[in-house]
């Protein structure tokens, strides 16, 4: 699998950012998405025509008005299609919403 740490622009600048628990799946339109957690706190796309890549940057995630998925520090994509629907799921930390503690 090849994905450059320098390709998300987010983070080209400080010389790339690292992919971390990364899963790949073929999407409806046959291509291959590429999900992975960076060290910003987001889980990132890339896409490739090739499940072994290279990918290229896509985008973040982002919630259905847009905004970055970002809430609870989101980790550990995993993504699953099904009859051509993609459901991506992911871990986050609960103490980001429960407080102190949690």
């Amino acid at each position: 699998m090849s994905c450059h740490r320098t390709d998300d622009p987010r983070h080209a600048a400080a010389g790339g950012a690292d992919l971390m628990a990364p899963d790949v799946a073929q999407g409806p339109d046959g291509r291959y998405y590429l999900y992975y957690r960076d060290d910003m706190t987001a889980i990132g796309v890339a896409v490739s025509d090739a499940p072994e890549g290279p990918f290229a940057y896509l985008d973040i995630v982002r919630a259905a008005d847009g905004e970055p998925l970002a809430d609870g520090s989101p980790f550990d994509p995993g993504v699953l299609v099904d009859e051509g629907r993609v459901w991506l799921y992911w871990g986050f930390d609960p103490s980001k919403f429960l407080g102190e503690g949690a």
